[in-house]
């Protein structure tokens, strides 16, 4: 374990490899006014709806704080898609003891149940909608197009407050904020 350590500790990047200009012109332009700075001053992007929706005062603290601990409980879960790529050496087959869908770990059995827990206070509708938002992260207005509003602005409200109301109930179930 001490040469793990003394390695990191003595790990200097390659000044060649490193890139500190940051977003390019194009990209901070998109972002408008969703860029933000650390004590560093460097600059982070905060892109996913439910982070614009917090900028905007669209939603409060405690909402935020609870939509980012039922997207904690979603993720560490294991219930976002996978990435990984086909490996064609690799032999499928449909083994009982391969645990399909089965949680592996302790705590992936535990988020599963704090996530199964949240959903069915939320109920089908709710908990569609805030995992819509928080987790898969689609716009306000897409999901208010899919709740049946034909006008954008007519959605965005519909999605808005469905997402409001639904993350209060959290928040009370939760103990957040006052």
């Amino acid at each position: 374990m001490p040469k793990i350590r003394e390695a990191i500790d003595d790990f200097h990047p390659d000044i060649r490899i490193m890139d500190e200009r940051g977003p390019t012109k194009e990209r901070a332009k998109f972002a408008g006014s969703d860029i933000h700075f650390d004590d560093k001053h460097r600059r982070y992007f905060r892109d996913s709806t439910l982070d614009r929706a917090l900028t905007r005062d669209v939603i409060t603290a405690g909402q935020y704080t609870a939509g980012t601990k039922f997207y904690l409980h979603w993720y560490r879960a294991g219930l976002s898609e996978n990435l990984g790529s086909l490996d064609m050496n690799r032999i499928f087959s449909s083994d009982p003891g391969m645990m399909v869908g089965m949680a592996k770990t302790e705590s992936q059995a535990f988020h599963r149940q704090q996530y199964r827990c949240a959903t069915q206070k939320l109920g089908a509708k709710g908990s569609w909608v805030v995992e819509a938002v928080v987790c898969r992260d689609k716009t306000l207005e897409q999901v208010g197009y899919q709740l049946g509003w034909p006008h954008k602005m007519q959605a965005i409200a519909a999605a808005t407050e469905s997402l409001r109301e639904k993350l209060d109930l959290l928040c009370s179930e939760w103990g957040i904020g006052s």
